[in-house]
């Protein structure tokens, strides 16, 4: 098994490889809602020893933090494609199948074998917060078939955040829902 620090702007197919490079910084405004994911695959052998996973994270004080995990929902057929833009494209070859869509207030999951699920991560920056640099640590951890004993160590990583010395005005008449 293995896991990587990845965007938020990208979903985790569970039939996908781990994306090749990790996400290593962000930039954020002081007062700034930003969120990454950590993605992780399972091989078929690391399923006969282990059974869950749980994802934690450390942020410096003062700032507010959340994991969840990201569910998974049936779609059953893909709309026509846009030829003319490949963003739009998403999931194309993936669908109809199981597709990552949902939050769920869990920081923890079932091992599946040779699959990818991720974990999404949440945090703000305070308003007051000093311009620099903050590295978070992410872990992930094994835990055994009953979820109670750690198996092996942790994996670690870890993710910069550059804060620049901006702080955003809170939004007026704009509703969103994360």
């Amino acid at each position: 098994m293995n896991c990587i620090i990845t965007t938020s702007s990208v979903r985790q197919f569970p039939t996908d490889q781990l994306p090749e490079k990790a996400l290593t910084s962000l930039d954020a405004a002081r007062g700034e809602r930003l969120s990454f994911q950590l993605a992780y695959r399972t091989e078929k052998s690391d399923t006969y020893d282990v059974f869950r996973v749980c994802a934690t994270f450390d942020a410096p004080k003062g700032w507010e933090g959340r994991v969840r995990r990201v569910g998974l929902v049936p779609v059953p057929n893909q709309n026509i494609p846009f030829e003319h833009d490949p963003i739009d494209n998403d999931g194309w070859g993936k669908i109809p199948g199981m597709v990552p869509d949902p939050l769920f207030d869990e920081d923890g999951d079932v091992i599946r074998p040779c699959q990818k699920q991720a974990f999404w991560f949440s945090l703000r920056t305070p308003e007051k917060a000093k311009p620099g640099d903050y590295v978070l640590t992410v872990r992930l951890q094994v835990f055994d078939r009953k979820g109670e004993k750690p198996v092996g160590r942790p994996f670690v990583r870890k993710l910069t955040v550059h804060v620049h010395n901006v702080v955003l005005k809170p939004r007026h008449d704009f509703c969103v829902a994360h």
